[in-house]
């Protein structure tokens, strides 16, 4: 079957079928590795949907707001205090895509075999410092809640600039302060996403690598 690709969210193009267009002769996998491949496919299909998330705050919320401030408007509200070092976070992400997951995707798609988590091993293995950014964001990120609550309570201009932007169909419904906790709950997501992909893995080698790499991702 061709596959059909769809530009979906943003930066991030994936199959529209999942990882059942990746694999030729899918249907003869067996049922543990069917169920692998779709533990992993879960790991990238989330990763491009968090990533989408986080591009909102940057590109709508922090955009919106610095334009607003460009105009002298706002400009008593403090973006590091409302988004602490958010753009650091999906600058993180965006490369942790670019240089692991979307490859992993497109050894696939070019060999037509079942996707290869131990490619995701130097990543992983390396995770505190690919993600040392997430260190200042999770100790800022109760002030930043905060931060944002207060001014939406006393400033009513940043009342009305929420509003606006809570209301674009990027945020899905989302109001900012949910949004902004997105970080913290997908950095403790990930040894738990491995750990489902270990648990349908059986070959040998990949076992001790995925081991690996589940011990290393945990925050």
């Amino acid at each position: 079957m061709s596959s059909v690709l769809e530009a979906w969210r943003g930066y991030f193009v994936l199959e529209v079928g999942g990882w059942r267009e990746l694999v030729a002769g899918w249907g003869e996998l067996g049922e543990r590795l069917s169920q692998q491949q779709s533990a992993i496919w879960e790991l990238v299909e989330t990763e491009a949907t968090y990533c989408h998330m986080i591009r909102v705050i940057t590109n709508l919320f922090l955009s919106c707001l610095c334009n607003l401030q460009n105009e002298q408007l706002l400009n008593d509200i403090n973006t590091e205090l409302l988004f602490s070092n958010i753009p650091d976070i999906y600058h993180t992400n965006l490369t942790f895509w670019k240089d692991h997951i979307s490859r992993m995707v497109a050894e696939a798609r070019r060999s037509k075999q079942p996707l290869d988590p131990t490619l995701l091993y130097d990543a992983f293995t390396n995770f505190k410092e690919i993600f040392k950014p997430y260190s200042l964001y999770c100790q800022q990120q109760t002030q930043c809640q905060q931060y944002c609550k207060e001014r939406s309570h006393d400033n009513e201009h940043f009342k009305v600039y929420l509003l606006w932007c809570e209301t674009q169909k990027e945020c899905n419904r989302l109001r900012l302060v949910d949004i902004l906790v997105q970080p913290m709950q997908r950095l403790t997501k990930y040894s738990l996403l491995l750990k489902a992909i270990l648990k349908k893995t059986d070959i040998k080698e990949h076992k001790w690598k995925l081991n690996e790499m589940v011990s290393s991702s945990r925050p």
